[in-house]
């Protein structure tokens, strides 16, 4: 069974009914183990209050983080390779997301064997309105609130001033044309 990393980095504070709506969908996954860090920019740290024993098949670490850098979040969690090193493909996404239910298994990650492919996105939901993603191009920038990033790309270009930004431009995006998460308001809980 491949490993999937999702980085998830908390910005605001969420409660452990809030965390518990985000791990659920992950958990879920049939196809995949999951290794899940969480990256703790929050003002008020609140998770060590998550409880993540009923979810025995994740891998889980939490990393606490300086509220001053989240800026620089995406960044941080790349630094921090070793934590996804051993999967295929790894997501960074903040806490405004929660997946759709089987989302995970929607990714195909055999698609990252082939040395053209560099990521995969789909399109999302907010306020109840589908947003269609249109494929990408290149030269562009990275402006979709979901990628799943091939592991083998980010270790090529690890050295390089914005890891994730030379992989867009440079390699073939796979869109889902179907959404598989919703974005929220993050004043909504």
């Amino acid at each position: 069974m491949k490993n999937i990393a999702i980085n998830y980095i908390i910005h605001n504070s969420i409660d452990s009914n809030r965390f518990d709506d985000i791990i659920k969908p992950i958990a879920t996954s049939k196809k995949y183990k999951i290794s899940l860090n969480v990256y703790d920019f929050s003002l008020k740290k609140q998770s060590n209050d998550y409880n993540l024993s009923k979810y025995d098949n994740i891998q889980y670490s939490l990393t606490e983080c300086d509220y001053e850098d989240v800026k620089e979040a995406n960044k941080i969690v790349v630094k921090n390779f070793i934590k996804f090193a051993d999967s295929i493909c790894t997501c960074i996404v903040y806490d405004s997301l929660i997946f759709n239910n089987n989302a995970i298994d929607e990714i195909d990650a055999s698609l990252f064997e082939n040395d053209y492919i560099g990521f995969i996105y789909s399109d999302y939901v907010v306020d109840n309105k589908r947003f269609f993603l249109k494929s990408h191009s290149s030269n562009s920038q990275i402006n979709t609130p979901m990628v799943f990033w091939s592991t083998e790309k980010i270790l090529k270009h690890l050295s390089g001033e914005d890891v994730l930004q030379a992989i867009y431009s440079s390699y073939v995006g796979i869109h889902i044309p179907k959404p598989l998460c919703v974005v929220f308001n993050i004043n909504e809980n």
